[in-house]
């Protein structure tokens, strides 16, 4: 089984903390802290001072053509999120969650020690 499309949608720019993560069209989780999610996302504060906005890094690193990591890879960040922040999400996904993460496995480039596409060490991956 494939990892799902999570989408996320913040709120205005006047209110950012509010903001949800969503599965089609069901409501996952409410983003109550935009710059934690950003930062599980892989935006730190030393690619802050570079300068990049948030959703200037997520696209660079994440959606445009020949980006540093796929979207499977940015699936996979927003699924760590979650299962670590959201009851809903572990209640009616978590057994799903280790799924993903195999089928994300399999795609495992041989002996590397992280996976090429999103960094994440293999042991954080499989203690997920």
């Amino acid at each position: 089984m494939d990892i799902p499309h999570f989408q996320y949608t913040l709120g205005s720019p006047s209110n950012l903390n509010n903001g949800y993560i969503t599965l089609g069209e069901e409501k996952i989780h409410r983003i109550s802290d935009v710059d934690e999610f950003y930062e599980a996302l892989g935006y730190t504060e030393e690619i802050k001072k570079s300068g990049l906005f948030p959703e200037e890094f997520i696209w660079e690193e994440y959606r445009k053509d020949g980006s540093r990591k796929n979207r499977s890879c940015f699936q996979i960040k927003i699924t760590q999120y979650l299962n670590m922040h959201s009851a809903t999400y572990k209640e009616k996904y978590a057994v799903q969650f280790e799924s993903w993460l195999a089928n994300c496995m399999e795609k495992w480039p041989g002996n590397s020690a992280e996976c090429k596409n999103c960094g994440v060490p293999q042991t954080k991956r499989s203690a997920v």
